[in-house]
């Protein structure tokens, strides 16, 4: 297998198309047809059916792209390794990310980041958001990864890569209670679609609920705190923790109600009532720097990786206009 030929066969597979994959590759379209169909004969099978006018692959198409997306990801690591070895010294960029988005994060831009910057080595602290915040303020990590509730601070500067929806999880009997209809299964639904089928309820419906929370200094808490205060609410809290899968748990034993992130959402909990709020209410999703730091060209080069994670994640909303993302998207997109 020709590396070049794998690249070619790689991005046709992502854009689904001849054309919009001849545009990313810099060639014409009948050069990348003659290639595609000469491989096919090589092969003495389609790797690819046409459907509506696009490319889909079939199962030997398959079985190709995993094995090319294989060779190529081994191709930059060998080139990645080589390279720092013949580097004297290597850079470190220190984050602390959560055990799970922040963590899956880092994963995600992890290889196109070394590719740009081969010489600044990742490394990466996991820990909750109040740790987080901790690490950050002292110097002990470089950035954070994770929520905060506003894009003002006196100790902290923050770049907006996303802004997340807070839902109120409940035990399964609420749909009852405030007599809202029972969920029906979504058929291949994305979560942006899952979203948008939650019924909205007001928060002076849960006013005389006891509530599982988020920790203090936890961005959806200090969120919630506003949204009760703003209703006069004073809540009874059962129970508190940094974990939102413990929230969770909580929640579907029936100990109380709870504000969690959207993409906590899914089809098939049955023993969980989501609920949208009425109004929304958002968190930022994105960088945290100690107040004052230089925002070096390789930790703007991640926000603009994170910002383009988080645009697969459909549930997630784009922060138009927010400053200094807008411009790091300028920059990095040109």
């Amino acid at each position: 297998m020709d590396i070049k030929e794998l690249i070619y066969i790689t991005t046709i597979a992502k854009e689904k198309n001849l054309s919009r994959a001849g545009k990313v590759l810099g060639v014409s379209q009948p050069t990348l047809s003659a290639f595609l169909s000469g491989l096919e004969d090589r092969l003495e099978t389609d790797l690819f059916y046409r459907e509506k006018k696009e490319l889909i692959p079939s199962p030997a198409g398959k079985i190709y792209l995993e094995a090319a997306e294989k060779i190529i990801a081994l191709k930059e690591h060998t080139y990645l390794s080589i390279h720092r070895l013949s580097t004297t010294e290597s850079k470190i960029l220190r984050i602390a990310a959560s055990p799970l988005r922040g963590s899956s994060m880092f994963g995600t831009v992890y290889t196109a980041f070394s590719k740009r910057f081969p010489d600044i080595r990742l490394e990466l602290k996991e820990a909750y958001m109040s740790s987080i915040l901790n690490l950050v303020a002292d110097g002990s990590v470089d950035f954070g990864l994770g929520a905060f509730a506003d894009s003002e601070s006196d100790r902290f500067d923050y770049i907006t890569t996303s802004l997340e929806e807070i839902v109120i999880a409940a035990p399964a009997y609420y749909r009852e209670l405030l007599n809202v209809p029972e969920e029906l299964p979504i058929t291949n639904a994305d979560p942006r679609s899952v979203l948008n089928s939650l019924p909205s309820v007001p928060i002076s419906c849960f006013k005389d609920s006891a509530f599982v929370r988020l920790s203090k200094g936890n961005a959806i808490r200090i969120v919630s705190d506003g949204i009760l205060a703003s209703q006069g609410i004073n809540p009874l809290n059962a129970y508190e923790s940094g974990n939102n899968l413990i929230i969770e748990n909580m929640v579907r034993q029936g100990v109380g109600v709870g504000f969690l992130p959207a993409t906590r959402i899914g089809t098939g909990q049955k023993n969980i009532a989501f609920f949208r709020t009425d109004p929304k209410y958002y968190v930022n999703l994105g960088i945290i720097l100690k107040k004052g730091t230089e925002v070096s060209e390789a930790i703007r080069y991640f926000a603009f990786l994170a910002y383009q994670a988080d645009r697969k994640t459909r549930i997630y909303h784009a922060p138009t206009g927010s400053e200094p993302m807008s411009s790091i998207i300028k920059e990095f997109s040109e």
